[in-house]
């Protein structure tokens, strides 16, 4: 005959081996107040004058798209920045290009069709698209990207 702990201690094993779902955890956003004072020293380093510190705001800008913590009006806020850098700094550095910036017009408008500078961008976008003619240099995948664009606008 068996011991009657013995039954009470395969039941505990049991028990124990069975567990709870894991949840995992939610992703936090990072707060408005600090995507400002991760965002602004880099707008506010832009110089026409220094081209490399045009290409270092580009990429700690794209740097910043990495963030996983980001809401979409935030990261469709780095996108219209990025893209109006690259419009107006065209050929100060490698992606400063009006096809390039139409592109990061698009991915604002696809995060945050309501953005507060949505109505900016349309104007912008529409000022870099007629700047096509007069800058056919700018990288393949710009181009492209910038034409079935422009074909899905209908422009």
């Amino acid at each position: 005959m068996r011991h009657p702990l013995t039954f009470l201690f395969a039941f505990a094993l049991v028990g124990c081996a069975t567990s709870a779902p894991v949840s995992t955890p939610a992703i936090t956003t990072l707060s408005d107040q600090a995507f400002k004072a991760l965002r602004d020293p880099i707008v506010q380093s832009w110089d026409a004058f220094k081209k490399p510190a045009l290409a270092k705001a580009d990429a700690d800008l794209s740097g910043l798209l990495q963030r996983e913590d980001l809401s979409a009006e935030q990261r469709a806020q780095i996108f219209y920045d990025r893209g109006f850098a690259r419009g107006l700094f065209v050929r100060d550095y490698p992606q400063a290009w009006p096809q390039c910036a139409v592109l990061d017009y698009r991915e604002m408008e696809k995060l945050a069709p309501n953005h507060l500078n949505i109505d900016k961008m349309r104007v912008n976008r529409s000022y870099q698209f007629a700047r096509f003619k007069f800058f056919g240099e700018a990288p393949a995948e710009c181009v492209s990207g910038a034409q079935a664009y422009a074909a899905e606008l209908g422009d």
